[in-house]
């Protein structure tokens, strides 16, 4: 959403959620003053987000309590570089983009156990060739 009548697109995303039981919606409270950054993932007693956090971002487990919302920081091996996410319907995998100065993008797999990505394993095999070999030379 965004308040600034010419500024429309310098906008602060949230993240709601709807209980369908009560027929309630309510902000969930990310406990981060940078808003949510990208995607973000339903999971059994909570969503899996990627917070605002500068150039990067910051995944997190925010878990749905009695008295509300408790953001937990995601830890493993890859989550100062991952740029997009998603979590299979059981909430026991989570799938990533991951990225370095000295790696590019690549998309890897994860055991999701609450806030620790566990046992990463790489799914693709992008640019193969790496920063050390040579363009094979033009016959032009």
């Amino acid at each position: 959403f965004s308040r600034h009548p010419r500024y429309r697109t310098a906008t602060i995303t949230q993240l709601w959620h709807y209980d369908g039981e009560a027929a309630v919606a309510s902000q969930v409270d990310l406990d981060w003053a940078r808003c949510l950054g990208g995607d973000w993932a339903p999971v059994p007693g909570g969503v899996v987000a990627l917070l605002a956090d500068g150039v990067r971002f910051r995944p997190a487990f925010l878990k749905r309590t009695a008295s509300g919302w408790q953001r937990f920081d995601l830890t493993g091996a890859h989550v100062g570089n991952v740029a997009t996410l998603d979590v299979t319907v059981d909430g026991a995998t989570i799938v990533y983009e991951h990225s370095s100065a000295q790696q590019p993008p690549q998309w890897y797999a994860a055991r999701l156990d609450g806030a620790r990505m566990l046992r990463p394993s790489r799914l693709t095999e992008l640019n193969r060739r790496g920063p050390t070999s040579r363009p094979a030379r033009s016959r032009w």
